[in-house]
């Protein structure tokens, strides 16, 4: 029995570990999840990412020192793992197109397989302080085993919600891009059809995105060189009761962005056609009225799409050879 207790206080401790670090690493982020739940008001949204961060740092340290004051940890576990549970059916019954953000920046809408890894370390927890109380005097055949075993329970715990394919926008590729009329952030308006043929490349961000703001300022840049030969990218972002227009103003002042940078709604056209689920960053190329490339910002194909459509935009140069018809 002091096996399974210790196995459940490692896999805790081990699960608790990767969560904190995962919000020490991106605090914003989590922050910006918490609002995006719909369950925490944006003005609490700071504070309340500071007091889960606080309960789950005592949380560990008292699994950890064991004894007394894991029966302390066990159900302060409990509590913090059935309110977790709690937001996620919430948003399960509200909405399903938040990203868990629970060990740090995720790529899978939160699912049912959220629900059921909460499930089974609720039942860790129960079954460890159970234990606990009646095996206080016993240790630990094989500690070492013991651990490793929790370790990699742990990892499985924490991939497995995550491997499921991620839920994306889903206009085929070669398909004719829908046509939209959007509001810019300065109070002009773009269109597509005014956009013509050309080019065109949508980027949708938002300003609590970790991978976002990490992508931002090679974005500035790309810009510009995009600009250059005819390539149009144009970065989009929701605007809600989490990322108010004032909050996105700063966040394009802060990060250099300037027109035309759009601000649509979730009713709005572009986003009910384009981006449903409010997928960030992720982006569409457009070329001559259809769709050329979409993916996730970052990854290789955004960066081998975007090269070759500079490529291909770019006019030919001047010392580069001439193609001759056949004789």
């Amino acid at each position: 029995m002091a096996d399974l207790e210790l196995f459940c206080r490692a896999l805790l401790i081990s699960v608790f570990t990767v969560s904190l670090l995962g919000k020490l690493r991106d605090p914003a982020g989590f922050a910006h999840y918490l609002t995006m739940t719909r369950v925490v008001p944006r003005s609490l949204r700071a504070a309340t990412a500071a007091v889960v961060g606080a309960t789950e740092a005592a949380v560990l340290i008292a699994l950890v020192r064991g004894g007394v004051w894991a029966a302390i940890g066990y159900p302060a576990a409990l509590v913090l793992l059935t309110t977790f549970s709690i937001v996620v059916v919430t948003m399960l019954r509200t909405r399903g197109d938040v990203v868990c953000h629970c060990f740090g920046p995720g790529r899978a809408p939160v699912s049912a397989r959220h629900l059921m890894r909460n499930g089974v370390l609720l039942v860790t927890a129960g079954c460890g302080f159970a234990l606990l109380a009646t095996e206080r005097t016993s240790t630990a055949t094989d500690p070492v085993l013991v651990i490793v075993l929790a370790a990699l329970v742990c990892g499985l715990l924490v991939l497995l919600p995550e491997l499921g394919p991620a839920t994306l926008p889903v206009l085929p590729n070669g398909g004719r891009a829908p046509a939209f009329e959007e509001r810019t952030l300065g109070g002009g308006t773009f269109t597509s059809s005014g956009h013509g043929k050309a080019p065109l490349v949508l980027v949708f961000l938002s300003p609590g995105c970790e991978e976002c703001r990490r992508h931002v300022p090679r974005l500035v840049g790309l810009r510009d060189v995009a600009a250059r030969v005819g390539v149009t990218v144009v970065p989009v972002f929701f605007e809600d009761r989490y990322d108010s227009r004032a909050d996105i103003e700063q966040y394009a002042q802060d990060s250099a962005l300037v027109e035309p940078v759009l601000v649509v709604t979730t009713d709005s056209p572009l986003a009910k056609k384009y981006n449903p689920r409010r997928q960030t960053p992720f982006y569409y190329a457009i070329d001559n009225g259809h769709i050329r490339s979409s993916g996730v910002v970052g990854t290789r194909g955004w960066t081998s799409d975007l090269r070759s459509l500079l490529a291909e935009s770019s006019p030919p140069r001047e010392d580069s050879p001439r193609r001759t018809a056949p004789s």
